[in-house]
């Protein structure tokens, strides 16, 4: 995922297999170094993070005005229930908000 955030962050095209959101989706999920942690839904489902944290990058170039929230959500939703205040916390320092 690393070379797909630096493209994002270049305003760059996403690298294969970024470039198409469900070829990258069905790699991640076949490929054993991806990471495993399953979280804690807020509705109590448990739910693998690299799902999210990778639908976050798809969800980062949509253009519809309320689109833009939707990677912080899913980057909140990566940090897990017990987690995602560590986030909100980097956000703050990081933008100095």
């Amino acid at each position: 995922m690393a070379p797909a955030l630096t493209a994002l962050d270049k305003h760059d095209p996403l690298p294969p297999p970024f470039d198409n959101e469900a070829r990258a989706l069905e790699r991640l999920s076949r490929d054993p170094e991806t990471p495993q942690q399953i979280s804690l839904h807020a509705d109590g489902h448990e739910y693998v993070q690299w799902i999210y944290a990778a639908s976050s990058i798809f969800r980062a170039l949509e253009t519809k005005e309320l689109a833009m929230l939707q990677p912080l959500v899913l980057a909140a939703l990566t940090y897990g229930t017990t987690h995602y205040q560590e986030l909100f916390d980097e956000l703050r320092r990081t933008f100095d908000l």
